[in-house]
């Protein structure tokens, strides 16, 4: 029976304590803390953002730290008035709030420029665009936004990269501010050209060997008069083309032993739309007649080759009709009408 006067002591002291703990943290009020809506600003010249800070039970004064950078009024409104960095402070009482500001004039983006408006790609293929600001400068451009049209040929990532993924054609956009520019791109299974692509565009000339023909052999990629190779040269078969053998090469690599009626085939991918002079480096005992056909259209009409006084007297002729391409790719074709000429290198320079 002598227990119970001890537990009912203890319990007294527990309850004691228990109080006493309670009494020390209810001891004074916690002070809040000032919040802003923002933990820094960027602002151009001439811009207004406007801070909120917090609790709203308490009333705030605002100020800048440096006016010549940006201003702020009473009810945190802030705007940006010349270059630097500067703080705006918010303050209720001893609480005070910095929050960063920095202020650079707006250089406005003008253009962008993609470096291609047009892409030949196979299968599995990918290449990545870079956009180049103009000016270099500009500090307004957004994020590059891409897209493709046609996903099931070409998709885009936001990077730029594109994949080729199905045959056929799709344009790909890049967005940034209001300035939107488009690369065509064109998918094939396997290049039909032979040891392309031959790109053609206004950033620098392109020579064009004649014994790189697309593949396809005869009747396909050329037409040979004879089946034989009196050349003897195996550059075709030599770089993968079982195909090619009834185009006639010599040592010199050059297509030769030549007759009318005879053809060749090249698929070319054309950058910069516009007219490129045409240059040909040949040799003859004889004199020649050619044309250029660009998917299936006579362009140039018959241009007479002249003599050049050997069949080892390389010079380079220029032409004086220019062919005339638009953007994407193309197939040209060059037809011997009257034949006594060895051909080696035609050099397309895109005409300013």
């Amino acid at each position: 029976m002598k227990i119970y006067p001890v537990i009912v002591g203890f319990c007294f002291v527990l309850l004691a304590c228990l109080a006493g703990c309670d009494n020390y943290e209810r001891k004074g009020e916690v002070t809040p803390d000032i919040t802003v809506n923002a933990h820094s600003l960027s602002l151009f010249v001439g811009e207004t953002a406007e801070l909120t800070a917090s609790p709203n039970t308490l009333s705030f004064s605002w100020k800048s730290e440096d006016t010549e950078v940006a201003t702020v009024d009473g009810n945190g409104l802030v705007t940006a008035v010349g270059n630097g960095n500067t703080f705006v402070v918010a303050s209720s009482g001893s609480m005070t709030r910095r929050v960063p500001v920095n202020s650079v004039t707006r250089i406005p983006l003008r253009d962008v420029n993609l470096g291609a408006n047009s892409l030949l790609l196979f299968t599995g293929e990918r290449n990545q665009f870079i956009p180049t600001l103009i000016p270099s400068n500009a500090n307004d451009a957004s994020y590059p936004f891409w897209r493709s049209r046609n996903s099931d040929v070409a998709t885009v990532d936001y990077k730029g990269e594109i994949v080729a993924v199905g045959v056929g054609t799709a344009d790909v956009e890049c967005r940034i501010n209001d300035i939107v520019k488009t690369i065509h791109i064109d998918v094939l299974d396997s290049y039909p050209m032979f040891r392309g692509p031959h790109k053609l565009s206004a950033s620098a000339p392109y020579s064009l060997r004649f014994i790189d023909f697309d593949f396809g052999g005869e009747g396909v990629a050329y037409h040979d008069s004879d089946p034989g190779n009196s050349g003897g040269n195996n550059y075709r078969a030599n770089n993968g083309d079982p195909n090619g053998g009834g185009v006639d090469i010599g040592g010199d690599l050059a297509v030769g032993w030549t007759s009318a009626g005879e053809w060749l085939k090249y698929t070319v991918v054309v950058y910069d739309a516009g007219d490129y002079n045409i240059s040909l480096d040949l040799a003859g005992d004889g004199t020649s007649e050619i044309r250029f056909e660009v998917d299936g259209v006579n362009v140039t009409g018959t241009i007479f080759i002249p003599r050049t006084g050997g069949w080892s007297s390389w010079i380079w002729h220029d032409i004086e009709t220019p062919i005339t391409f638009t953007e994407g790719t193309h197939t040209l074709l060059f037809y011997l009408e009257a034949a006594g000429t060895n051909f080696r290198t035609m050099r397309f320079t895109y005409k300013e």
